[in-house]
């Protein structure tokens, strides 16, 4: 038998209230062309002949695009942990996903982090759309 506590319910009330802010956020700075990133099951990288970019398959089954593909700025990790890094006025957006995580997993898109302004915690490297290194220091901004 599973009792659900006061505790737990509090914390999947403020989880519930910060993916809604987040992908709030999401939705203003690095729209989707025709949907939201709260419809986002996961996020993937088309890598064609030149110029990578970034797609979203929704809960429906659609796979959509950015809507402006130039604020995709690269991407790294693996298939289940990957991290995605927007431009958006002039700053740094990552969206990190785990789908191998338990609260992840049910968050749109298998979000498990957003980090803004990639602060702290030494240098971040990603892969640039264009398939050169890009590396964010401890002091971007």
């Amino acid at each position: 038998m599973y009792a659900l506590r006061i505790e737990d319910m509090y914390e999947v009330q403020c989880s519930a209230a910060v993916i809604r802010h987040a992908t709030e956020l999401l939705d203003r700075t690095i729209p989707l062309d025709g949907a939201s990133h709260s419809q986002v099951e996961s996020y993937g990288v088309d890598i064609p002949m030149r110029y990578a970019s970034l797609f979203a398959i929704l809960t429906d089954g659609r796979k959509v695009r950015l809507r402006d593909a130039r604020k995709f700025a690269g991407w790294s990790g693996r298939e289940t942990q990957r991290s995605f890094l927007f431009r958006s006025d002039d700053r740094h957006i990552e969206i990190q996903t785990d789908a191998t995580d338990t609260i992840s997993r049910m968050a749109p898109g298998k979000i498990c982090d957003l980090v803004l302004e990639a602060t702290g915690g030494g240098e971040r490297k990603f892969i640039s759309p264009d398939g050169s290194q890009l590396v964010l220091s401890a002091a971007a901004g």
